[in-house]
């Protein structure tokens, strides 16, 4: 009996050190090409693709669906995405942040705004007897070039007379005594909001390519009482 066990023990031992061992390769790598719940790669799980290395990438459309890709509003209230031509304000009203030029008055750095003057005109600006046209600056100031005192040359200020330069600097160091034919102030101008309004007349007040200011007479528009129409290297003015 003890010789069979022996005997046994020994053709087992000899039987497992001699075995030749051949494990399956064939799904190493594998990728799966099973639908969701099957286990095409016989790994057990049901992802549907089983390449053996983390892509960093959720696959799982459960979790895939939580980001709306669809959504194309950015919640500023208009109707685009967004974007650099985003316009609205946030108030969900559709309509931009209001500005400087959209033809409405918004707030007090406003005087106005194109068309909307706030039910002012010449009079009420200038604060005194007042003809013409109020407008409005595109820096949405009140433009009161058009606008008339109704009045004559004045005695002093702009559009007085004067005889020498000093009539002129005394009221103010950079205005000027305009010499032709009839002398009157003036001051020197970028635009004809440095002028003011016309002390009379309809000739509106312009910055003039001299970059002085000047009463324009051309096209039959009248003068101040007390100064006439003149007309120098083409342009008409009031003297």
């Amino acid at each position: 009996m003890n010789k069979l066990i022996l005997t046994l023990t020994m053709a087992l031992a000899t039987s497992a050190c001699g075995a030749e061992f051949n494990p399956d390769l064939s799904n190493f790598g594998e990728t799966g090409s099973g639908t969701e719940g099957e286990d095409s790669a016989g790994d057990g799980d049901s992802a549907g693709v089983e390449t053996g290395v983390d892509s960093g990438v959720d696959t799982d459309p459960v979790t895939a669906s939580a980001t709306d890709t669809s959504s194309t509003g950015d919640g500023d209230g208009d109707a685009t995405t967004d974007s650099t031509e985003s316009t609205g304000d946030g108030d969900g009203d559709g309509d931009g942040d209001p500005y400087c030029g959209d033809n409405t008055i918004n707030g007090d750095g406003e005087e106005c705004d194109g068309s909307d003057l706030g039910e002012m005109d010449c009079a009420l600006v200038l604060e005194q007897a007042a003809s013409g046209t109020l407008g409005c600056f595109d820096d949405c100031s009140f433009d009161v070039s058009s606008c008339s005192l109704n009045g004559s040359q004045p005695e002093t200020g702009l559009f007085s007379d004067c005889e020498v330069q000093e009539d002129c600097t005394s009221q103010h160091p950079n205005w000027g005594c305009y010499t032709h034919q009839e002398k009157f102030c003036t001051a020197p101008c970028d635009t004809v909001a440095d002028c003011g309004p016309s002390p009379g007349g309809t000739a509106p007040v312009v910055c003039s390519e001299y970059d002085w200011c000047m009463l324009d007479c051309s096209d039959g528009q009248t003068c101040p009482d007390g100064m006439g129409c003149f007309t120098q290297n083409g342009e008409s003015f009031c003297a």
